[in-house]
């Protein structure tokens, strides 16, 4: 009579507790069924069963305690936290006091939730997800490890267990669904697979006492939302629950993943319902297996092909085929709400093109097999096909820790960082190649002091990450780092063709060419920074005409040996009533010198005063004998600030020059520029009458002369 009255009680209690949110409105700006961005999007619940001696003749009670929480405390001791959020753990496995163990590996994201705790009394917490139903994500995945005592004396119904269950809304009403959609598992070995059992030595109300503990390391179910009855517009509640035991206060707590799947089975050598003619592909149903004395039968196209929990099928041909999996469940088990289940979902074949010859770069330069990196660098970490794909579909894993979770669509990442040894992996798949590819490399960690400021240079300019060149143009590539290095060696590739073979000490290399575009890369390895820094660039090929001006002189070609003067103007906006001089801004002339891999430069800088906003830059120097080109550069280095050169003029030292600026309207003469690239302005009316001739000098503009006309007026009469 008292066990039947509470068991009664009970599944009012278990039935309004599941059901209490399914009011609240879809919040579906953030469906974070995964827990990766923790408890957001989810409500938590908390309840207390208390209790009373059997032989009190009295039967338990148990109170929803108020509303959700909106703010669970972290600052508990783990082991009493009732809400708890893991997060990548260093530690392989979790266990109470001995038993209890739970593998921290869900083959999901990175992050799950534990659900109640080990304390001695009885206890219930729930938490709900509400969401709006999408047709494009029908199918939920979850997965749960549970850690419960063994009240072996105890009904069904009375032991603690973990419920995962959905409800729906529809235009603020509730769909009824069938009652198999929520699904309860407790500790019980007639009934349940895998469970494994241990004593352990508990403090039960200040008490030390052993006690058995049942533990199920992680298993799977599904639910397929279509199936219940979801339509576009519902709102769906996903919840679970873990119950303490209703009599004695046994504990019992889960761990809880989900996340949204495209198929209601797992396929092992394909991918979103899609596999490759010829392949040997694996099919297998999360919630095959929970129940003792299941048996399976696997059907394609409605022909039994296997019978056992997971079917091994290869198709012979394209086109679509119909996969059905039929659960039997043991006849003998009056708890199971259904006694058959069946499963069916389609699967297109199709010929594959694979990227099998794909390669994991790091920061541009393709890793063969194993590579060692610096403690603390950020890695840009990619994957090279070899071939054009459609759709790709990226999971990146490092040490089974996936790096892009909720972003398939990102082939590189450039935020890598690891802290310690381990497996960098990736599976790449595609409209092409739904099975995919699996690649993965050796990460080693070690301390350096390596060039990370490092950068490539062309004919003396850092290049950040491209650069257009035109076809067939002799370049000078180089390498620039501000770090002392001790015994570098330097490794230029050019697309897979290396550029310095057998000179592994040289830094730069003065004959480089192409006439396809491609990436320059470089790999540094030094004393001290053995496993090296990569940089790479990409660089444009444009079919170039260099002498685009038909007015201009077919050839400019300076005496080597010979002095000459480099002069111009500049103005720093930023720098204007602040500065004495302008900094950082200058004019660079760089000659590529015959027998020599390093240019001879001449750095020319303002000098003198600013003349309304404006500072000349004048300076003489002699070209080397052995020099073969020359080039002409306007370097700002002041930042993101603008900079404006002007009259830039080139001439043999003993050379006597003038230079005129006209109108290009009125053609008159607008400026005359003097041997020290001063100049003298002339002003005219509107009639073209000379007016004003201001000239430049160091103390400033100054006017020299000014005249003005005027005409007598003449007066009609009579």
């Amino acid at each position: 009579m008292c066990v039947e009255a509470m068991k009664n009680k009970f599944i009012i209690l278990l039935l309004s507790f599941l059901m209490f949110p399914f009011a609240l409105m879809a919040n579906d700006s953030v469906v974070n069924i995964g827990f990766e961005n923790g408890l957001e999007g989810w409500k938590c619940y908390q309840a207390t069963v208390r209790l009373r001696r059997i032989n009190d003749n009295s039967i338990n009670d148990a109170a929803l305690w108020g509303n959700p929480e909106t703010a669970i405390d972290q600052t508990i001791e783990e082991p009493f936290r009732r809400f708890m959020v893991f997060e990548n753990p260093s530690d392989n496995q979790i266990q109470y006091d001995g038993c209890g163990v739970v593998s921290l590996k869900t083959n999901m994201g990175n992050k799950f939730l534990k659900l109640g705790n080990s304390n001695y009394w009885s206890q219930c917490e729930k938490v709900s997800h509400t969401f709006a139903y999408d047709p494009s994500r029908k199918f939920i995945k979850y997965a749960y490890a549970m850690v419960m005592q063994d009240p072996d004396d105890h009904e069904d119904s009375q032991r603690p267990s973990f419920i995962a269950s959905v409800s729906i809304s529809r235009n603020g009403n509730f769909i009824a669904l069938d009652s198999c959609v929520s699904k309860r598992y407790y500790g019980d070995y007639d009934k349940f697979r895998d469970f494994s059992k241990c004593t352990a030595y508990l403090n039960l109300v200040d008490n030390w006492t052993y006690s058995d503990v049942l533990s199920k390391n992680w298993s799977y179910n599904m639910i397929d939302l279509e199936a219940v009855g979801a339509q576009p517009g519902d709102s769906v509640t996903l919840s679970f629950a873990t119950f303490d035991c209703t009599i004695d206060g046994h504990f019992g707590y889960a761990y809880v993943d989900a996340e949204f799947v495209n198929s209601k089975f797992e396929i092992e050598g394909g991918s979103s319902n899609a596999v490759c003619v010829g392949d040997n592909v694996t099919f297998s149903c999360p919630g095959a297996g929970t129940y003792v004395g299941e048996t399976y039968v696997w059907k394609v196209n409605g022909s039994i092909v296997d019978t056992t929990r997971t079917m091994k099928y290869s198709f012979p041909h394209e086109g679509k085929f119909y996969v059905s999996l039929t659960i039997q469940y043991n006849s003998q088990d009056s708890s199971r709400c259904e006694q058959e289940q069946t499963m069916i979902d389609s699967v297109y074949v199709v010929n594959c093109i694979c990227p099998d010859n794909g390669k994991i770069t790091m920061n541009g330069v393709v890793v063969d097999s194993s590579m060692s990196v610096c403690v603390g660098r950020m890695l840009r970490i990619g994957f090279q096909p070899g071939i054009q794909l459609t759709n790709p579909q990226y999971v990146w894993k490092f040490n089974d820790s996936i790096l892009n979770v909720g972003n398939a669509s990102m082939g590189e990442i450039s935020d890598f960082s690891p802290s310690r040894d381990g497996i960098l992996s990736v599976h790449v798949t595609s409209d092409e190649c739904p099975r995919g590819v699996y690649e993965a490399v050796e990460i080693h960690v070690v301390n350096c002091i390596c060039p990370d400021d490092g950068k490539i240079t062309i004919d003396g300019m850092s290049i950040e990450e491209s650069f257009s060149v035109c076809k067939d143009q002799l370049l000078r590539i180089g390498f620039q780092t501000g770090i002392p290095l001790v015994n570098p060696q330097y490794v230029w590739t050019f697309g897979n063709d290396s550029l310095n073979v057998g000179n592994e000490s040289q830094d730069k290399i003065s004959n480089f060419s192409t006439s396809t575009q491609g990436t320059l890369a470089l790999r540094v390895t030094s004393d001290g920074c053995e496993e090296g820094v990569n940089f790479a660039i990409n660089l444009n090929v444009e079919n170039c005409r260099l002498n685009k001006c038909n007015d201009c002189p077919s050839r400019f070609s300076p005496t080597p040996g010979e002095k000459y003067v480099v002069s111009g103007w500049v103005s720093a906006t930023n720098q204007i009533g602040t500065k004495e001089s302008f900094e950082n801004v200058y004019i660079q002339l760089s000659f590529d010198l015959i027998g020599s891999a390093d240019p001879f430069v001449v750095n020319c800088y303002p000098d003198g005063n600013i003349i309304d906003g404006w500072q000349r830059i004048s300076k003489s120097f002699v070209i080397p004998q052995n020099a073969e080109n020359m080039r002409i550069s306007l370097k700002n280095e002041s930042g993101d600030n603008d900079v404006y050169f002007d009259d830039i003029r080139f001439h043999p030292f003993n050379a006597s020059v003038k230079g005129y600026v006209y109108d290009p309207k009125t053609l008159r003469l607008a400026a005359e520029l003097d041997d020290e690239n001063y100049a003298t302005f002339y002003e005219y009316d509107e009639e073209g009458a000379l007016i004003r001739i201001k000239k430049e000098t160091e103390r400033g503009v100054m006017t020299i002369r000014e005249a003005r006309q005027s005409k007598p007026k003449i007066s009609g009469g009579n």
